[in-house]
């Protein structure tokens, strides 16, 4: 839900109609001042503690059966990561539930942050590292958004063909759109690192607009919300279609 209201409101933002370059903060936020907002936010936290805790528990138990050698354990260390990564955000979408915050800090302000303490730790290399190991995951999710690994595991078999065709095209034109977004973020990483400025880091929003500042930006812009808008129902699809391995 949060990547679909972040993806309406930059569309929005590319027609100039308002709206935003969101991240899910901004989406989050969105949500509370809506009608029936926090029983929604309620359900959103529910949600995303629930998947953090399969993603840790997947990785630790090798619940999809990636295995043990090298690429296994990166799948699984990923798996790992997203789920350390959305508990935090299940964390900030809580304490905006009980009033105790804003959702937490924006994308480009936590982009920041995080650089500037990774200089301090051990200069600009590992914020070139990061920025690379995110170029290289921009460009596998294009892959996978133009080829069958997108559906790999989804069982859509019995799904009509027309609306299968409808899934799986959605569900590239997201997936294709997120990796736009993370590519970008590698590039500001990998451009903070050379200048050793962690301000030039983006986050999420930050990439949208830097994504705007092109050529036919407000285009580009309306495209990739509606490539955001179309993530959201791939995540929707895989809730639903999901082909959960047994051992």
């Amino acid at each position: 839900m949060t990547y679909g209201i972040a993806g309406l409101l930059t569309t929005a933002a590319g027609l100039h109609k308002g709206g935003t370059t969101a991240d899910r903060r901004d989406a989050i936020r969105f949500i509370a001042g809506a009608p029936f907002g926090r029983m929604m936010l309620f359900l959103i936290a529910i949600g995303l503690i629930g998947y953090a805790i399969w993603r840790v528990v997947s990785a630790i138990s090798d619940a999809e059966h990636h295995g043990a050698d090298a690429k296994g354990v990166l799948l699984r260390a990923g798996s790992f990561v997203r789920g350390v990564f959305y508990a935090a955000f299940a964390y900030s979408v809580v304490q905006l539930l009980l009033r105790r915050g804003n959702g937490g800090q924006g994308s480009d302000t936590a982009s920041r942050h995080w650089t500037s303490r990774a200089m301090g730790w051990n200069g600009p290399w590992l914020v070139a590292i990061a920025g690379l190991v995110l170029i290289g995951y921009a460009a596998w999710q294009c892959y996978r958004a133009a080829s069958d690994k997108v559906t790999e595991r989804l069982d859509l078999a019995r799904v009509e063909h027309r609306a299968r065709t409808v899934l799986v095209t959605l569900s590239r034109f997201g997936v294709a759109a997120r990796g736009l977004i993370v590519g970008v973020i590698g590039v500001s990483l990998v451009r903070a690192s050379l200048d050793r400025n962690p301000h030039e880091a983006r986050g999420m929003s930050g990439a949208l607009r830097q994504l705007r500042a092109l050529p036919l930006g407000s285009w580009i812009l309306v495209i990739v919300g509606l490539g955001l808008v179309s993530y959201g129902v791939h995540a929707f699809i895989n809730a639903r279609y999901r082909r959960i391995r047994a051992a």
